[in-house]
């Protein structure tokens, strides 16, 4: 007797063993809080526990991630460029051969065809989501941003800021979104 859905996808999702993995070539809290340490504070007037740090780089965190579920622009002091909500329409293109997309992989719908379809299985065949006309992104525009090396830097918000987001929209709560970015210039 063959195996379940479930247990399919269960294998196939690899959910039996532990997940290991280490964020690499990246700066966290802790890090700023050495930083500024070092640096005496920066003449910013006291020093901070790294606990009363640590809080208060989240809760602002908190709130810029709010504003972002919220659909509204964050313009960044001192010419740091923007956070903005912008929409993309879907498109499906074949260039040289291949097919060049940005529809969303509807995962459950794919592992379902793997399971019944050992060819599809071995061709790694996608079953793509092509109800939703729109993609909405969080993009960081550094267009009015002045530092040197911007390309080196890279915004990329975690898996639940999205689901949020998602979500106030389909709720109606995030109305203004445009395809070049919500911010005032």
């Amino acid at each position: 007797m063959g195996e379940s859905l479930e247990e399919f996808k269960n294998r196939i999702k690899k959910v039996d063993g532990p997940r290991k993995h280490k964020v690499k070539n990246s700066l966290g809290i802790r890090d700023a809080f050495l930083y500024l340490q070092s640096r005496k504070w920066l003449n910013i007037g006291q020093a901070l526990k790294e606990q009363t740090f640590q809080r208060i780089i989240r809760d602002v965190n908190n709130l810029l991630a709010i504003e972002i579920m919220e659909g509204n622009c964050i313009i960044f002091p001192e010419r740091m460029g923007s956070l903005e909500v912008r929409k993309q329409e879907r498109f499906a293109d074949i260039v040289d051969g291949k097919l060049r997309t940005n529809y969303m992989v509807d995962w459950d719908k794919t592992l379902e065809l793997w399971s019944e379809d050992a060819e599809a299985y071995q061709n790694r065949t996608l079953v793509r989501d092509i109800k939703s006309k729109e993609r909405v992104t969080i993009f960081y525009n550094r267009k009015t941003a002045d530092y040197e090396n911007k390309a080196y830097f890279r915004f990329k918000p975690n898996r639940a800021l999205y689901r949020i987001l998602k979500q106030n929209i389909n709720k109606g709560r995030v109305l203004d979104m445009y395809a070049y970015g919500t911010a005032i210039h």
